[in-house]
């Protein structure tokens, strides 16, 4: 028979050796917490200008980003480009998928804030749908 004394101390090592045998087996999740690695830095806006003509409806998002590299803004609303959407809408005659369906990335040159490449997405994720495309000083 142990005493009270011998026996809490073969449960602190039961304890520890349990705390180790858990702490070793978390080891292997650690590398899947570890940060994403950064984002490409932005293509030149020539370049983009270039590949502006292979991007085609029903492209996703992510052979979108292939060719332009990250968008400059991403889910953009102005002005202008709630006049393309009413302009596809042909304000009211086409049917058009909800506008909470729907989002703009836009490319802009950075030496002018005046040129620049939009495209209109359906969907919302890495796999949206080029829905329209627009450009602006070229």
């Amino acid at each position: 028979m142990l005493s009270p004394r011998a026996t809490r101390i073969l449960l602190d090592l039961v304890l520890l050796i349990l705390i180790v045998v858990i702490l070793y087996e978390l080891r292997p999740t650690t590398p899947a917490v570890e940060p994403p690695p950064p984002s490409p830095p932005p293509l030149t806006f020539a370049l983009i200008k270039d590949r502006y003509d292979l991007v085609h409806l029903g492209m996703t998002g992510e052979d979108v980003e292939a060719l332009f590299g990250p968008p400059t803004e991403h889910e953009v609303s102005n002005r202008e480009l709630k006049e393309v959407e009413d302009e596809l809408w042909n304000f009211g005659r086409n049917p058009m998928p909800e506008p909470s369906e729907m989002f703009w990335d836009r490319w802009s040159d950075p030496a002018n804030k005046g040129r620049w490449v939009a495209v209109l997405y359906r969907g919302y994720s890495k796999s949206a749908r080029v829905y329209a495309t627009i450009k602006e000083g070229f």
